[in-house]
């Protein structure tokens, strides 16, 4: 009797005090800026992981470890390698992250009637758009047919909801990005402050891209490609040639964020506010943390014992031309990152500069052959 008198007493419809509702608090434009904001923070856990579905199982990431026993090493190696399970926590993970920015941008969308100023209204709109088609733009290309949520959906119909096809997902993001540019929805350079929020160039360019994936090369909306991506040359001066914008080795230096070859990138910030990039020790050299790398260069080692840069990537060419006497390679190498491909045998280090060292090196090779052939009689 004294229990049932005491539940009675609660009111268990009270909303928690230690969270505010959605509704309660997005009053005014400060607030809508506040979900936009929300919105490209939860990019971050979306990045974290789109490198390992996307770029690492192309050729332009190796994986550096493999054999370890990390549980972080074992996921990204069956990426790179194509042996994924259906119980892959990273894939898992990024399609969340995912999802859940899209709630956000869905949610702005929703609250825009609160912002009294047209234009910046029309900004948080664009920004929240840009958005949302640039993650269903990853999300249909890796899986094909997905959910299709552009508003707030609860549990209860959530539940029920089945993938839309390819054809519905691809008329969104266009259908998003057209808005954007036909009503000239956002500005067309960052404001101070406010680098690395979407701009004109970045929802052309993105739209340049979509049409260049879907559509067949020659076709009419293929075609719209060129002049999208006209438009956002012209927004960086209408370069003639690389000279004109970033040296490559500048591009992504730390000194150098924003410059005019980015269009757009997801902002991290320092000072140990948990805000931080986590790319530093995703990717590295060999000798460094990192589970991969992408580096310009290589050089065969054996052991500890590093040899020669024996490959310089094509755009360090010019630096090369430069060099001059007996410098060599190495003071171009000291400037950039490389890759060490491991080598068993250290005779694979010996510099052949004469022909006496090349007959001396081409009868070691065929010693070794005849070896190894009576080996395997």
């Amino acid at each position: 009797m004294i229990l049932t008198l005491a539940l009675g007493a609660c009111n268990l419809d009270q909303y928690p005090y230690s969270e505010i509702a959605a509704d309660e608090y997005v009053k005014d434009a400060s607030a809508v800026n506040d979900l936009v904001i929300g919105t490209y923070n939860g990019l971050h856990n979306v990045m974290y992981y789109e490198w390992a579905l996307t770029e690492l199982r192309s050729d332009n990431t190796r994986m550096r470890v493999s054999g370890s026993s990390s549980q972080d090493t074992k996921l990204i190696e069956q990426l790179d390698q194509g042996t994924i399970t259906t119980a892959h926590t990273w894939v898992e993970n990024y399609w969340n992250a995912a999802y859940a920015a899209i709630d956000r941008a869905n949610k702005v969308i929703s609250y825009l009637d609160v912002v009294e100023d047209p234009t910046q209204r029309a900004q948080y709109e664009g920004e929240a758009k840009f958005l949302r088609a640039h993650l269903y733009f990853n999300l249909v290309r890796l899986w094909g047919p997905v959910f299709l949520v552009t508003k707030k959906t609860g549990a209860d119909e959530a539940r029920y909801m089945q993938r839309s096809p390819v054809e519905e997902i691809y008329a969104l993001i266009e259908g998003d990005l057209n808005a954007i540019i036909d009503r000239n929805m956002l500005p067309e350079t960052s404001a101070s402050g406010d680098e690395g929020r979407a701009t004109m160039p970045a929802a052309k360019g993105l739209l340049a891209k979509v049409y260049m994936t879907r559509y067949e090369v020659g076709s009419e909306q293929y075609m719209k490609a060129g002049d999208l991506l006209r438009s956002v040359l012209a927004s960086a001066g209408n370069p003639q040639s690389g000279a004109d914008l970033v040296p490559y080795d500048r591009i992504f230096a730390t000194d150098n964020e924003m410059n005019k070859e980015i269009i757009f990138a997801v902002r991290y910030l320092s000072g140990n506010v948990g805000l931080g990039s986590p790319f530093g020790t995703l990717f590295g050299q060999r000798f460094r943390q990192g589970y991969t790398s992408q580096p310009p260069t290589f050089s065969l080692c054996c052991g500890e014992r590093v040899g020669n840069p024996c490959m310089f990537r094509a755009d360090l060419i010019p630096e090369l031309m430069q060099l001059e006497g007996d410098k060599g390679g190495r003071s171009v190498l000291k400037k950039h990152e490389c890759c060490y491909v491991e080598i068993e045998n250290e005779e694979e280090f010996s510099d052949i500069d004469t022909e006496e060292q090349m007959k001396k090196m081409s009868g070691r090779e065929k010693t070794s052959a005849k070896g190894k052939k009576g080996e395997n009689a």
